[in-house]
């Protein structure tokens, strides 16, 4: 089977931003560890390392795992938007 798509990692990442109140993201610099597979289970998370003060913009850490828990993408974004959970 071939290796998951960049674009469906970005799309988990979105859904879970979106219920946070981001209305846009930018990736800054990701990595591609491990492959994953169609058919396997991935979960996605962040954790917010800096919020501006002056602007509703925060840099994340963004980590993509399997269902062993080994990391498969790592890496920071940058997101902007209203911050009020949905």
């Amino acid at each position: 089977m071939p290796p998951m798509q960049s674009g469906s990692v970005s799309g988990v990442h979105h859904c879970k931003w979106s219920r946070l109140g981001v209305s846009s993201w930018r990736i800054n610099n990701w990595r591609f560890v491990k492959a994953v597979r169609v058919g396997e289970t991935i979960t996605a998370s962040v954790k917010v390392e800096h919020v501006r003060d002056d602007k509703p913009i925060c840099k994340l850490e963004t980590v993509v795992r399997n269902a062993s828990g080994e990391d498969c993408v790592v890496g920071t974004a940058t997101t902007s938007g209203s911050g009020q959970l949905l």
